[in-house]
């Protein structure tokens, strides 16, 4: 009986956590669409202004602040750079389709 609800405890605890990490996950693809937004006005900036789109100095330094940053508050550089690297190339595809459509 003391199992049976120990158990019962057990799976409202990971129950609750699901719910709490669904949740997180949801913010973070709000803030992924916000941010696949922005790559869109940035793109449509940079058009204006005859920038290119790759600029790789500003990405390295960037790059190189929030690992050292969110390193510091317990991720691993490793999935931070893989990360990183990942949303940059997605921005990438974003703005050079962006640019395509305006063409």
């Amino acid at each position: 009986m003391k199992r049976a609800k120990q158990n019962t405890r057990l799976e409202a605890t990971l129950s609750d956590l699901r719910k709490k990490i669904h949740r997180t996950d949801q913010a973070i693809l709000d803030l992924l669409v916000q941010r696949h937004n922005l790559s869109i006005t940035i793109a449509e900036v940079k058009q204006v202004q005859q920038v290119p789109i790759r600029q790789q100095a500003i990405w390295n330094k960037k790059c190189q602040e929030l690992t050292s940053d969110y390193s510091s508050k317990g991720l691993d550089p490793d999935f931070i750079k893989a990360l990183l690297t990942l949303l940059h190339k997605e921005s990438v595809h974003t703005q050079k389709a962006v640019l395509k459509t305006k063409i």
